[in-house]
């Protein structure tokens, strides 16, 4: 989980320029929107060769980059 969290990080860090985000912060309090959103979910497939589907790109219930990263394991475990 470290690695993907630390993959997500980057991702993240790069769409709202900046390095200071946590893992367990609120990535809208870093200026997250719908269009980083959107951005960060693109990065997210291609990086681990997974599909949203529409319903999973309602971004409500993952709000940090430990909420995403498990969201991730879980995507990629399904596909197993």
């Amino acid at each position: 989980m470290r690695e993907i969290q630390t993959k997500i990080k980057k991702m993240v860090s790069e769409l709202i320029n900046c390095d200071d985000v946590g893992a367990d912060d609120n990535l809208e309090n870093f200026g997250l929107n719908s269009i980083t959103t959107i951005q960060l979910f693109i990065k997210l497939e291609s990086e681990f060769n997974i599909e949203f589907t529409a319903e999973e790109l309602l971004f409500d219930r993952i709000e940090t980059i430990t909420d995403i990263s498990e969201f991730i394991i879980n995507k990629i475990s399904k596909k197993l």
